[in-house]
């Protein structure tokens, strides 16, 4: 069954295809007739690298999904053509970036899957509709001197990455972007509420967490273990699922609203 990289459901058509690499950054790195390599194909010992065009890497999506995320696409371009240009960003702006390279990762994670999961078996837990904004981001933005035209994603062609997709790099001709997600990545140290204990009952096949309240503090550096790679650090905490259930006590605070786009 084809499976849409947005929702996991068998999509009503075949035709409406999705980019993971959308047409206009494709455009904007003028690449529309080269490949890429996307990871190895599996199928052929030893493995050799699975070149694709980029125009050619897409795969299966629902007429309606494809055509809700075409605001955050539109959105994305204006962002990343202001970067481009040395151009500030505003805090919506930043929230964009954050959300559409979240899409890009997840998209990548789904494609690779699809492209080998004959091999692999590994099965996704979510798709791109519930992904994006799920956990705590942060992205490390580098800019060089070199003006060519380039796009390439690093780091997601790796058997890790398809366990824990909580990081990658995507090089836009001059901008590199590091991008990294995962549960918990910053929350306790920008004094926002945190789980304190998680553990895994057995018995019910759930993951039972103890929430904390924050400290209403910010503590530096944001994460413990000093990163290599330095350049322009964006950070942004995410309230998980569970605060919108019995857990929204902890969220609901002068503090955490004081600090949220939207609350």
């Amino acid at each position: 069954m084809k499976e849409c990289i947005f929702c996991g459901k068998n999509p009503e058509s075949t035709k409406t295809k999705e980019h993971v690499f959308p047409q206009w950054l494709i455009e904007h790195t003028n690449n529309a007739d080269k490949f890429g390599t996307f990871g190895f194909n599996l199928k052929i010992e030893p493995p050799v690298p699975r070149e694709i065009p980029f125009k050619s890497f897409v795969f299966p999506a629902c007429h309606d999904c494809n055509q809700k995320f075409k605001t955050l696409e539109n959105d994305a371009s204006i962002v990343i053509k202001k970067m481009s240009n040395i151009q500030g960003l505003s805090e919506i702006e930043i929230n964009t970036l954050l959300d559409w390279l979240d899409k890009i990762r997840i998209g990548l994670l789904l494609g690779f899957n699809m492209l080998d999961r004959n091999e692999l078996e590994v099965i996704p837990s979510f798709y791109i509709n519930k992904g994006i904004g799920l956990f705590d981001r942060m992205v490390i933005i580098n800019r060089v001197e070199d003006n060519k035209y380039y796009l390439s994603a690093r780091g997601c062609d790796t058997l890790l990455f398809r366990i824990f997709p909580n990081c990658f790099l995507l090089i836009i001709n001059n901008l590199y972007l590091l991008n990294i997600s995962t549960n918990e990545l910053i929350s306790r140290r920008l004094g926002f509420p945190y789980y304190s204990q998680k553990f895994y009952e057995n018995d019910i096949n759930k993951v039972t967490i103890v929430m904390k309240g924050g400290s209403e503090r910010i503590m530096f550096p944001l994460i413990r273990k000093p990163l290599l790679i330095k350049g322009v650090e964006l950070y942004q905490p995410m309230f998980p699922q569970r605060a919108f259930g019995k857990y929204v006590k902890y969220y609901d605070s002068d503090y955490v609203r004081g600090k949220s786009l939207d609350w």
